[in-house]
């Protein structure tokens, strides 16, 4: 469980489904069992996060390289990888895993996300990238989940696939599949 001061991190243009996504989140962090330890989890752009938050405390970075500098910095870092072709196709890997998106014919009836709980120097970064808002959205849904971490406790990496199987343009939990690891 994370412990010191948790800066949630979208960049300042990010969308404001990551910004809510981050929000489905941050309060889970918040406490442990039943009983807060911490006043609340922080917010923050990329903008407005302190030299010392970035480089000290535990993060949720949520959103991808489009939306989150963060995203880039912590996924390479954690050797998180990806292939883009402009309207055709996007595959994200991460050790020795992937997943693909065949954009031109299921987005955004699809999305794809990666969830990442990494280490780096003695503090937690947790990193909800998605193709699109829809693949980050349903990565936080499924990360606020905490029978989700109870399932998957002893992994590191999931990567997840939203389908709008109710063609009403949202996201909900029933939706989303985890593809690796597998079930």
């Amino acid at each position: 469980m994370l412990t010191k001061t948790k800066p949630s991190c979208c960049r300042f243009d990010a969308y404001c489904t990551d910004v809510l996504g981050t929000a489905n989140l941050s309060w889970i962090f918040g406490r442990e069992r039943n009983y807060y330890y911490m006043e609340r989890p922080e917010g923050r752009t990329d903008l407005i996060l302190q030299g010392t938050e970035h480089d000290t405390c535990n993060l949720l970075i949520t959103g991808g390289p489009a939306v989150n500098d963060l995203a880039s910095e912590f996924g390479s870092y954690f050797g998180i990888t990806y292939t883009y072709i402009p309207g055709v196709s996007f595959e994200m890997y991460c050790e020795g895993q992937s997943i693909f998106l065949d954009i031109a014919n299921d987005y955004p009836r699809k999305d794809i996300c990666i969830v990442y709980l990494g280490r780096q120097n003695n503090r937690n970064v947790l990193i909800t990238w998605g193709y699109g808002w829809y693949g980050t959205y349903a990565g936080t849904l499924v990360m606020a989940n905490s029978s989700v971490w109870s399932y998957y406790s002893g992994h590191h990496l999931l990567l997840l696939e939203w389908e709008d199987w109710n063609s009403d343009g949202l996201v909900q939990y029933s939706e989303i599949l985890v593809r690796y690891p597998y079930s």
